[in-house]
């Protein structure tokens, strides 16, 4: 749903809350609203995920794969796929709810886009099954939680919901369309969708977020001082931050003096070239300049500008740089550092030094980590009990998979 939409789903909680008889809206603040609604779709650990697939032999992705439930049980055999389901017409039920494979395939254009699969060049058969595994996922996971939010309305929520969703069409159309409903309807259709379930989409949402604002403002609690000091213990290393420093680097392989010599044949053109780059710099021409004409390693085109970087956050090769670059005080040049099959010349740009968290000073943001992490706690639980629930069918789920899987791959190789 887009964003504006969201936006106003604001509305809602103030117009409920004006209304007497209605008891106090439970909308989140929207940045809440975007957070919570993130954390269910992003942030759900592997014990909530659906069981990992593989029908009809496709890999399972590895990140897929990782993700699902351990204690989820495997098929002794990938699962038989009816051939004569015509791929267009593949839905899976969960819990009373139609999903249909155009559902699932319209969020990923990005991925059908491409230009065909595999070896045409394009989007690889298992980044379109990853694609449409995790598009099911999703897809499960929001019906289920869809479902549990309606069952907690009442009817006067209802009637007011419908209201607001008509409002938040209204102002569409005025404000993105110079009051031109056709046009909003044709923009719609544009995209592969109708006014009716752009309406429902709305509607929803709104639902939603109704459900988790008041099961989270009932569960999200302010910790107490000694539990927000073991959790910032918890949380030290993370909120530490290393020193780091901008390198600058002329950096020389051997090989790249003199192509297809030996190390001995090219040791003194790569001398040479380390060795004039040298001279330019004591003669007082910028390092930019003199790494862009001899440098031939990563970043020579950038003046040899590698950013920031840490002790540890470069391969061996580069660690006699390293050592260099924290040896030099800020805008320092080293003298030429000689490893096996290179030479370097580092320039030290801006120093940051290390710091170590405040316990005083970062209390509000530990504070909104603590209330994150209890609203992950929640999420977590939250569809755990959603999926045991639903009791799905994993083979009509494999299948589901399967024949949309199979359909966003022949979209992707037409011509």
């Amino acid at each position: 749903m887009p964003r504006k939409c969201i936006h106003r789903s604001r509305k809602y909680a103030k117009g409920k809350r004006q209304e007497a008889k209605a008891p106090p809206s439970c909308l989140l603040p929207l940045a809440s609203c975007l957070l919570v609604l993130g954390l269910l779709l992003m942030l759900i650990t592997p014990a909530c995920r659906l069981p990992s697939f593989n029908p009809l032999g496709m890999p399972v992705p590895k990140e897929t794969a990782r993700k699902a439930s351990k204690s989820s049980p495997r098929p002794s055999a990938s699962p038989s796929v009816i051939e004569s389901e015509a791929a267009s017409d593949a839905v899976l039920e969960v819990a009373g709810t139609v999903i249909t494979s155009e559902e699932v395939l319209a969020p990923l254009s990005d991925v059908l886009s491409a230009n065909g699969t595999g070896a045409s060049g394009g989007a690889s058969t298992n980044d379109v099954y990853r694609a449409v595994f995790d598009e099911v996922r999703r897809r499960v996971e929001e019906v289920l939680l869809y479902q549990e939010a309606r069952a907690d309305l009442a009817d006067g929520d209802l009637e007011y919901l419908e209201r607001f969703v008509d409002q938040i069409v209204r102002e569409t159309v005025q404000q993105e369309h110079d009051g031109r409903q056709r046009a909003y309807e044709r923009e719609l259709l544009s995209q592969g969708t109708t006014l009716d379930e752009q309406r429902d989409r709305i509607r929803r949402e709104l639902v939603v977020q109704r459900y988790l604002g008041r099961e989270l403002r009932s569960r999200i609690v302010d910790p107490t001082r000694r539990e927000l000091m073991q959790f910032f213990e918890q949380a030290k290393a993370e909120l530490s931050k290393p020193e780091r420093r901008e390198m600058f680097l002329i950096d020389v392989p051997i090989e790249a003096a003199a192509p297809g010599g030996t190390p001995n044949d090219v040791a003194d053109p790569a001398r040479s070239r380390i060795e004039e780059a040298q001279r330019e710099l004591a003669d007082g021409a910028s390092f930019s300049t003199v790494a862009a004409r001899y440098s031939k390693g990563l970043h020579a085109a950038d003046g040899g500008a590698w950013g920031w970087v840490s002790r540890t956050g470069l391969r061996p090769r580069w660690h006699p740089a390293l050592e260099a670059l924290y040896s030099l005080d800020e805008g320092q040049v080293s003298s030429v550092r000689v490893t096996d099959d290179a030479y370097f010349i580092v320039r030290c740009g801006r120093i940051e030094v290390a710091t170590e968290p405040d316990f005083q000073a970062i209390q509000p943001e530990l504070q909104e980590r603590y209330r994150r992490a209890q609203q992950r706690e929640y999420l977590q639980e939250l569809m755990t009990r959603l999926l045991a629930a639903a009791d799905l069918d994993q083979q009509r789920v494999e299948q589901f998979v399967a024949a949309v899987a199979r359909q966003a791959a022949g979209a992707a190789d037409a011509p």
